[in-house]
């Protein structure tokens, strides 16, 4: 006797990001996909290559900015940022069944490096978790579960932020 195979299906949210991710979606991606793939790390390995400069000018702004973010530039905060920002990638694909379009953010980055752009991200990082509570707390998840620091929690959710920004149209974020 064959026992039924239980599917784990995703709701398609063709609104996203525009929208939050919905409650189902956001525990089945928080409890099976994320901790259960190696393309989310794969990717934040890929991503180490090269983000390394864009993430020491961000977390100096914030600095600045003296935000009640906290990420010192370590290593480890930095391995949180490209775990965040993979996990974001992944997250859209899997509910847009599109991929993240590094077109789109190339073009955003430059916008984010002129400065006023740069200091808008800042004001919205304090509130994009009140903003995109499934996101947040979709990617904090597994933060979390493995007793990671505070400042590691906010790394991950400031890369999620960052990729989230990458793709949204410039002056329309958060």
């Amino acid at each position: 006797m064959h026992r039924p195979v239980a599917f784990i299906t995703l709701e398609k949210q063709p609104d996203f990001p525009d929208r939050d991710l919905t409650d189902a979606n956001a525990d089945i991606i928080g409890d099976y996909y994320l901790p259960e793939t190696q393309a989310v790390a794969l990717e934040a390995k890929r991503l180490a290559e090269y983000q390394r400069p864009f993430f020491e000018a961000i977390i100096g702004v914030l600095a600045m900015r003296q935000a009640s973010i906290q990420i010192p530039n370590e290593p480890d905060s930095y391995r949180g940022f490209t775990l965040g920002f993979a996990s974001y990638e992944f997250m859209q694909l899997l509910v847009t069944e599109s991929p993240y379009d590094v077109a789109k953010a190339a073009t955003r980055l430059q916008s984010l490096y002129t400065g006023s752009e740069t200091i808008s991200l800042t004001e919205r990082v304090e509130i994009w978790p009140d903003k995109r509570p499934n996101i947040y707390r979709t990617i904090v998840k597994q933060g979390l579960d493995s007793d990671e620091p505070n400042e590691l929690l906010q790394a991950r959710a400031l890369g999620a932020q960052v990729a989230f920004e990458l793709q949204q149209p410039i002056l329309d974020a958060a």
